[in-house]
């Protein structure tokens, strides 16, 4: 697929809540003065009554996209976009107008912005009320209009190596014509009223765009992906269950190297690297590492009794926006980092 290089002015190009139509161009937002609602760190970042999820960094770090629920019957999540430092949304986007999906659950997840301005999101749509969707697929699109973009992977499909991948997550874009994830097995449990989402991460996956038709290829050596980032040069780093090494596959392809071991620290995952600055959870705690240094400093939790999860650490290494849930719907905090 063809990706022009588009200007970052593009992003602003998005809509506010009321505003959200399918297919549409979208308009720029309103130009209030914009200052984060509070200044001490852990700051919390999202006043949403829903949940706020999967926080992805724009890459000159200006703001970062993530999702979050409207609050309403249907549930739909879309996707928000807040200022590096906190404050009001600057700009939503939502698949359909809410006032054509009230019978269905419209939900975009996942997104990843690339550094020529481009986007990549899970979309997914279900019956009101259904424990699953009756449509998942991976969509990549411009900034300019991030709906309906472009399909480019349809779930569940049969990889290559013959495992079912049913979702996906920790999309990264590799360049402009190319995406990886983590291939996921999600299912789904219901007993009486409770219902709940079982996810497996299967592998890594890589999405080449450049020609007419997707090609997916499965990333030798990743079987259970617990994190998957990428460094400035583009190497895909990631982590794998019950290692507590770090691994570090270039963008050229080859054989991975062991980019850190936590050794007897424990096992890491979710893994962000920026620079030299390393951050993984270490059984649920955040903790920062120097790449050539074997000191670990432990970040403290907004909430110890609640999950951190899902950090995204900020081109400058020296923020990073986590996900806390556990307890009320799952919010984000934005930590200083030491």
């Amino acid at each position: 697929m063809s990706r022009r290089r588009l200007a970052l002015a593009a992003l602003l190009a998005l809509v506010t809540p009321a505003a959200c139509e399918h297919a549409q161009p979208f308009s720029a937002g309103t130009p209030e003065p914009n200052v984060p609602y509070a200044a001490a760190f852990p700051r919390l970042l999202t006043f949403n009554p829903g949940a706020d999820l999967t926080p992805a960094w724009l890459p000159d770090g200006s703001a970062f996209v993530y999702a979050f629920s409207l609050d309403r019957a249907d549930r739909d999540l879309c996707l928000g976009m807040l200022p590096a430092e906190g404050g009001h949304r600057l700009r939503v986007i939502c698949h359909t107008p809410p006032a054509l999906d009230g019978d269905s659950t419209n939900a975009l997840l996942e997104p990843a912005v690339g550094p020529d301005s481009v986007l990549a999101y899970l979309r997914e749509s279900s019956l009101l009320g259904a424990v699953a969707p009756r449509r998942r697929e991976l969509v990549a699109a411009s900034l300019a209009a991030p709906d309906p973009g472009r399909v480019v992977v349809s779930f569940p499909y049969t990889a290559p190596d013959g495992l079912l991948h049913t979702g996906a997550s920790h999309i990264h874009w590799l360049g402009p014509t190319a995406l990886a994830y983590i291939a996921d097995d999600v299912t789904y449990q219901t007993q009486g009223t409770f219902a709940d989402t079982i996810v497996t991460p299967l592998e890594i996956v890589r999405v080449d765009l450049s020609g007419a038709s997707p090609v997916l290829t499965v990333v030798p050596g990743t079987a259970g992906a617990t994190s998957l980032a990428l460094d400035s040069a583009g190497a895909m780093i990631y982590t794998l269950p019950g290692d507590t090494r770090v691994y570090r596959l270039a963008p050229g392809g080859g054989a991975a190297a062991v980019l850190y071991d936590y050794g007897s620290a424990g096992v890491p995952s979710e893994v962000q690297v920026r620079g030299k600055v390393l951050l993984a959870l270490i059984d649920g705690r955040l903790t920062r590492a120097t790449l050539g240094d074997s000191v670990l400093v432990p970040m403290a939790s907004p909430d110890s009794t609640r999950i951190l999860g899902r950090p995204a650490l900020a081109p400058s290494g020296t923020r990073v926006v986590v996900e806390l849930s556990g307890g009320p719907p799952a919010d984000l905090w934005l930590l200083e980092v030491p």
